[in-house]
């Protein structure tokens, strides 16, 4: 790969099969069949409503709705409101938030020039910007948008904006003849001049070296078009908390609301055994018993035994030991 904000102007020219005056036009139409426009591919249409739908089918959206819903039928007017209100509140954020990222290829595209000066048989012409191609050599003044990423052949007193890249919103002064290292960072390449910024101050020749998404700009939207959307731990939880994966086990859970006991138990179950649907704390208090019970040589069930099961009704209450 090479990196053109270290390589001399004549090298890049060298490179790019292109001279200081610039291509031919049959050069140029040449390359455009080859490379293809200098253009950001159209994003996909995303309408905003598809947006808005997206923040109602979350759990969350669903769970808030169901319980308002509930408020209402049973009279909680002031209940029904407070949660109608932060359904409001969640979806907006939401809405808010996803909208403008669904929204950033589009404004990467109004960064790009319609039009660029170029050298076509050496002399200079005003031209369809998507009809540039490498080794095409562009003629920038003070307030011309650079069409391009391009590196510069020569440059007076020029000074461009890239803050759509860099971030910094003071203008970049650059340089033809600089030395720059091969690792240098793109806010520091007083060599190159790219696409989506703008010309400040100052004139320059610049050879194009790169066009469409094979500018830095096109790098920059080919990664926010390939960002997942991804949930939050919370609206995992709670998507797999709305969803039953065991339909049996949902079934049975209805059964035994509806003809058990509220306990959970099945009609027809012993309800004194010991082991069943216990919780783990009573489980470890039904232990400590036995031992305590078979250590005096009864078992547990023994009609003897004066230590009835503790969920049993039946059997002698020993009385507490004041202490």
């Amino acid at each position: 790969m090479i990196r053109w904000h270290s390589v001399t102007a004549d090298d890049a020219l060298a490179q790019l099969g292109s001279r200081r005056d610039g291509l031919t036009a049959a050069e140029a139409r040449e390359r455009l069949a080859r490379v293809g426009p200098n253009a950001l591919p159209s994003p996909r249409a995303y309408p905003w409503w598809r947006v808005l739908g997206a923040q109602l089918r979350s759990t969350v959206v669903l769970l808030l709705i169901v319980a308002a819903a509930l408020g209402l039928v049973f009279g909680d007017g002031l209940d029904a409101a407070a949660i109608v209100a932060v359904l409001v509140l969640n979806v907006a954020i939401g809405f808010g938030t996803e909208l403008p990222a669904r929204r950033a290829i589009e404004a990467l595209r109004a960064l790009e020039a319609p039009r660029a000066m170029a050298l076509r048989d050496g002399h200079a012409a005003e031209i369809d910007a998507r009809a540039l191609v490498p080794g095409d050599v562009i003629v920038l003044e003070a307030g011309a948008a650079v069409p391009a990423d391009a590196r510069l052949i020569s440059a007076t007193e020029l000074r461009t904006v890239e803050a759509a890249l860099t971030g910094e919103p003071e203008a970049a002064r650059k340089d033809a003849t600089a030395t720059v290292p091969d690792d240098a960072p793109l806010a520091e390449r007083p060599t190159i001049i790219y696409t989506g910024t703008t010309v400040a101050d100052g004139h320059a020749h610049a050879v194009v070296f790169a066009t469409g998404q094979a500018t830095e700009l096109g790098r920059v939207g080919q990664l926010v078009g390939a960002i997942a959307p991804v949930r939050t731990p919370l609206e995992r939880r709670l998507d797999a908390l709305g969803r039953l994966e065991d339909h049996g086990d949902g079934r049975a859970l209805g059964q035994d609301a509806l003809h058990g006991d509220p306990d959970g138990h099945h009609r027809g179950e012993d309800r004194d055994d010991p082991d069943d649907g216990e919780p783990p704390a009573l489980r470890r208090v039904d232990g400590g018993l036995r031992e305590r019970i078979e250590a005096g040589g009864l078992r547990h069930g023994d009609p003897a035994s004066s230590c009835p099961h503790p969920r049993s009704g039946g059997g002698r209450r020993t009385p507490r030991r004041a202490w």
